[in-house]
């Protein structure tokens, strides 16, 4: 079967809309702006055997891990996203209905956000890859950037962390999972293979308070903020008292004689967003449905660093704690 006829196929997943009347078929897609609105575009790369493994994720999985990911970079500036581009590498041992697999890991986010993907490219290659540029928009000059923590700021962060890290690792080994039992191990696992970007959440909490800084966990929470510390030149501590944690990563911790703390600080593909804002501000969300907890705050420092402040007291650095991409 040749290239158009699988462009034809994979048409019926791209949807057109009044912001975005043109979608595949064309060179270019053609995007249509409002006044006093700013666009914001990331991109994000997922190739088999660097990013995920075929051996523990199927098609579908791969498909809404991609985008899911790729979505989360909106979520970290406060914006809201409008389409997505697709760059999708397909070995030879797939075909095009499995190919057709892959774009229906996208359908959960696409219904949740009114978004479908509006344009791409398709080519052989050697593994399966996807690269996602995603396209959203926000109020003009009131995206969030990583640079803007200031001192005296609390430090907050969405949902739980440590799951992303502890379903991997059932993954990678079957036996531990079983002898763990589906009411610890399912909600690890899910938290791997169907994280959801905090879009919403994200959304929610600038309608009533002002963020100064976010970055969202994809790396592990020690070098995401590492970034953010480095970016906005300050001091970052975490209580380790405070961390959200899931009662199925405290019982895996506990059964595996694992950290719960590390899990915690080093999970990559959490999605969850870690912000800072006046405390002042934070008395406005604190009590609300959206899922937040405080767990630091933000100080001058010698050199820009994230310290992590054991129950004991003691203070010791965790920045490098977490996922490297070019690391060895």
């Amino acid at each position: 079967m040749d290239e158009d006829r699988w462009t034809e196929r994979l048409a019926k997943f791209f949807v057109q809309s009044e912001r975005v009347p043109l979608g595949p078929g064309e060179d270019c897609v053609h995007l249509k702006e409002i006044p006093g609105r700013e666009m914001v575009v990331s991109i994000d790369a997922h190739r088999e055997g660097v990013h995920f493994t075929l051996e523990f994720l199927n098609l579908r999985d791969v498909g809404h891990r991609s985008l899911a990911l790729a979505l989360s970079d909106l979520a970290s500036v406060g914006a809201v996203p409008l389409t997505y581009l697709i760059n999708l590498e397909v070995p030879p041992s797939l075909t095009l209905n499995d190919t057709v697999e892959i774009y229906n890991g996208f359908r959960d986010l696409n219904q949740e956000y009114c978004i479908s993907p509006s344009g791409g490219n398709l080519t052989r290659g050697e593994r399966l890859a996807l690269t996602i540029v995603v396209l959203g928009e926000v109020e003009a000059g009131k995206g969030l950037l990583r640079s803007q923590a200031q001192e005296g700021d609390v430090l907050v962060v969405t949902g739980d962390l440590g799951r992303s890290a502890a379903g991997l690792h059932l993954l990678q080994n079957p036996e531990l999972r079983r002898s763990l039992g589906s009411s610890i191990a399912d909600p690890l696992i899910d938290k791997f293979r169907n994280p959801w970007p905090r879009i919403k959440d994200m959304e929610y909490i600038l309608q009533l308070a002002r963020v100064h800084a976010a970055i969202d966990i994809t790396d592990g929470l020690g070098k995401d903020l590492y970034r953010m510390a480095r970016r906005s030149d300050v001091e970052i501590v975490v209580h380790e008292e405070k961390l959200p944690l899931h009662e199925a990563l405290l019982e895996f911790t506990r059964r595996t004689h694992a950290d719960a703390t590390e899990f915690a600080l080093a999970s990559g593909e959490e999605l969850e967003v870690a912000f800072t804002l006046s405390p002042e501000e934070y008395r406005k969300i604190e009590n609300l449905r959206v899922p937040v907890t405080v767990i630091g705050e933000v100080r001058p420092g010698f050199a820009p660093g994230v310290l992590l402040k054991r129950r004991s007291g003691q203070e010791i650095p965790v920045g490098h704690l977490g996922y490297d991409h070019l690391g060895a």
